[in-house]
């Protein structure tokens, strides 16, 4: 039989072990400290989506980096992302998962959110897993 102080609330997360935060310092302690702001000023969702996107537009991790603080800066400016990889993840089809875009991405005319040559401001969510590198450069 567990001690009601040591069960954890009904639907609550428990701590990190402490292992994990030893070598994952970003790792949560527990509870919902990840809702809140990171210094790019992105929550969480935003950080991973904007992060999924600079790992498809960047090659290697370094230009992964450069790639999300332009994107970052953009985002802060107003400007439109204007990037062909959440376009294709939207024409994505089993098989041809990232298709080559039939001309420049803004030509391509679709009326999703994911379009960020016609919707300003990030996808409604990430459009892949995003890697170690763009995580850090947002970070």
């Amino acid at each position: 039989m567990a001690w009601p102080a040591r069960r954890p609330a009904r639907g609550a997360r428990p701590p990190a072990p402490r292992g994990l935060r030893a070598r994952h310092p970003a790792a949560p302690a527990g509870g919902d400290g990840d809702r809140g702001q990171r210094p790019a000023g992105l929550n969480t969702h935003q950080l991973v989506t904007l992060a999924s996107i600079a790992q498809r537009v960047g090659p290697g991790d370094d230009e992964r980096a450069a790639t999300a603080r332009t994107l970052l800066a953009r985002l802060r400016a107003g400007e439109c992302l204007c990037v062909d990889p959440p376009l294709q993840y939207v024409l994505g089809r089993p098989g041809d998962w990232w298709p080559a875009l039939p001309g420049p991405g803004a030509s391509v005319l679709t009326e999703s959110p994911y379009n960020t040559y016609t919707h300003h401001g990030l996808p409604p969510g990430p459009i892949c897993s995003a890697g170690p590198a763009a995580l850090r450069a947002l970070a």
